[in-house]
């Protein structure tokens, strides 16, 4: 179901900055920032304050998880983490926002949060289970 709020005109990034143009395992990054950049858009639309705490949201969230300090494996993992946490959320507020007349369209939204939340646990689940498996001097050095 389209959000009257959503924002398809959120530029892509610099050819300089193309995905493609970085080494294989940065690549995925680029493609989480290009994620990021949608999903903020649909969130905050055309509100350059609501976007902007969005984002340090999702900054906080990743260094509370200890991005910085994380290998490459754990990193996509954390990405992955305040991405979906975003989706998750955003969700919610398009089923409190979803007409109760238009049940077709609540079913959707409704199913495409449920979707986002697993993603979400099954994300956190993985991180913590490739942590658990990584011996203690890894952390941080792949």
């Amino acid at each position: 179901m389209p959000d009257e709020s959503m924002n398809h005109d959120t530029p892509l990034p610099e050819e300089a900055d193309r995905p493609e143009d970085k080494p294989r395992w940065q690549q995925a990054f680029g493609l989480a920032e290009m994620a990021e950049l949608a999903i903020v858009g649909m969130m905050a639309g055309t509100d350059e304050a609501l976007g902007k705490s969005l984002r340090e949201r999702l900054r906080a969230i990743e260094a509370d998880l200890d991005m910085e300090h994380s290998g490459r494996l754990e990193q996509l993992l954390i990405r992955r983490i305040s991405l979906s946490w975003a989706q998750s959320h955003h969700g919610d507020v398009l089923v409190a926002r979803a007409a109760p007349e238009n049940l077709r369209d609540a079913k959707f939204v409704a199913g495409w949060r449920d979707r986002a939340h697993r993603r979400f646990l099954s994300a956190v689940k993985t991180l913590a289970t490739v942590r658990k498996l990584l011996p203690p001097d890894a952390h941080g050095n792949d």
